[in-house]
């Protein structure tokens, strides 16, 4: 495992630990040892936890590209050392805003323009497009970017919207380059489609649930493809953001091709980003979705390289009495090192991190970092500390 924590300055380790607990991302709620509790966060996998990491939470242009910048410093390390990556997949939903950050600051900070995929939850496929590109968007958003300013400034826009996640990449481009190129700090938001249940949304569903800033009272500005978005979709995406108090001054058509020029060829080796690892399941779902686009474009040699995660949770994996079925996840029972089995099943890949939720509670306790506990901000309470502590006798693997 690759640490960016091992090789960061100890003043950037503790800026990006202090960035996650300030924004919301890492926080603590309920008890995760009476799994029937209202309170209680529950995992995908079906077990219970004390805390969750929300990469949702890094929601604004500045904060998207602190996440991008890290990514893109690990990879862009990695190819100079010889690792083949071609392709960037960020898994929906929020992989979809990852991957767009990364590779525009691959291409913005290193020089290396790769294309980035990722996928259609409805559909099952992989959305390719020939301008899912660092370079290719930062064109299309550049075009346009002039046009954006005025309009911010005009109408005190604190918010760029997408109605659809194929279209996410607009917003999510958008509120990056803005900050990169233009200093200014604006918020990103898309439409999830498929109602969260786990997490910082345990038990929540709904028609809309975003991946971003909530929208309420908010000036919002959507971004849209009209090859992607029917106008009644923008028309109706803009009604549900009156509905949750918002306020849509209007919207910005910026065309790019779906023509299928991009696709995958033999021998690519696309790398993996998501926000955190816990039963390694999302990155194995993902890596069938690369051998089933293969399958169906006839192309052969085509495989993941590896796999980058923002937070390792150092944890083990599930034990279900029904294997597969996450409602009979046997609570407290130890399972295998889910990232340790996945390398041991997958010996051509690698999985890199760039923080560990270990060194990250560390920083929060030696140097008084206030967190959400319990939605307080606060320092770690010694209950809530024992409670990690537990959480990790019983789950957790050894040091990686």
């Amino acid at each position: 495992m690759f640490f960016l924590g091992d090789i960061m300055a100890n003043d950037a380790f503790l800026d990006a630990v202090r960035t996650s607990c300030k924004i919301g991302a890492l926080f603590f709620r309920g008890n995760w040892e009476d799994p029937g509790a209202e309170s209680t966060l529950n995992l995908k996998d079906g077990r219970t936890t004390p805390y969750f990491f929300n990469a949702g939470a890094f929601n604004t242009g500045s904060l998207v590209n602190i996440m991008g910048d890290a990514f893109a410093e690990m990879i862009a390390a990695d190819i100079e050392g010889g690792t083949l990556i071609t392709h960037l997949f960020g898994p929906a939903y929020k992989g979809n805003a990852i991957a767009t950050a990364t590779a525009l600051s691959l291409y913005h900070n290193h020089d290396i323009n790769l294309p980035f995929v990722f996928d259609d939850k409805v559909s099952g496929r992989l959305v390719f497009n020939p301008h899912h590109t660092g370079k290719g968007m930062a064109e299309v958003v550049g075009e346009h970017l002039d046009d954006v300013v005025s309009n911010i400034v005009d109408h005190d826009v604190d918010l760029i919207a997408s109605p659809s996640p194929e279209s996410s990449v607009l917003a999510v481009a958008v509120a990056s380059e803005l900050a990169r190129r233009r200093g200014m700090d604006v918020g990103f938001a898309y439409d999830r489609l498929v109602a969260k249940t786990h997490g910082d949304e345990t038990g929540f569903k709904g028609n809309v649930q975003y991946v971003g800033v909530k929208p309420k009272g908010r000036t919002v500005m959507i971004v849209h493809n009209s090859l992607y978005t029917t106008p009644d979709r923008v028309v109706d995406f803009g009604r549900v953001l009156e509905d949750q108090g918002a306020t849509p001054f209007g919207t910005m058509r910026m065309p790019y091709s779906l023509d299928d020029g991009l696709s995958f060829v033999s021998g690519d080796r696309p790398a993996i980003i998501d926000d955190v690892g816990t039963s390694m399941k999302t990155k194995v779902d993902a890596m069938g979705l690369v051998t089933e686009e293969a399958f169906r474009r006839g192309v052969d040699d085509v495989q993941a390289s590896g796999v980058y995660i923002f937070v390792d949770r150092e944890q083990c994996g599930p034990v279900y009495t029904v294997p597969g079925d996450t409602s009979t996840v046997q609570h407290g029972v130890r399972g295998d090192d889910a990232i340790g089995e996945f390398l041991d099943q997958n010996r051509h890949m690698f999985v890199s991190s760039v923080l560990g939720i270990t060194a990250m509670i560390d920083a929060v306790r030696e140097h008084g970092i206030e967190l959400k506990v319990d939605d307080v901000m606060q320092q770690l309470p010694a209950g809530t500390h024992g409670q990690f502590e537990r959480y990790q006798h019983t789950y957790g693997v050894d040091a990686r």
